[in-house]
């Protein structure tokens, strides 16, 4: 007997969505990490052409996350054990 995890991997990969359905899980994981860590310094996030734009209000907390860039990546990349994301654009927030 068939897992039920097992069954809706092989219907998400029948139907051609298995590349929507592991973005959307990318954002929600980062959603929840970057306002979870940083609260309301963050406006918005979203993932384009595998690349993380996230809006931070304080000019001196995207200066710092500019800095811890690599390390950010590479912390996420490891967590799906594949390549999720290439960049993080931090970007002003509203």
């Amino acid at each position: 007997m068939k897992r039920i995890k097992d069954i809706l991997n092989s219907v998400i990969e029948d139907i051609g969505i298995k590349k929507r359905v592991e973005v959307a899980e990318f954002v929600n994981f980062a959603q929840d990490f970057f306002f979870r860590n940083f609260g309301e310094e963050i406006t918005h996030l979203f993932v384009k052409k595998k690349v993380l734009f996230v809006g931070v209000k304080s000019p001196a907390l995207r200066t710092e996350l500019q800095m811890k860039k690599l390390y950010l990546i590479n912390k996420v990349n490891q967590e799906f054990g594949k390549e999720v994301i290439e960049d993080i654009r931090f970007i002003r927030g509203k």
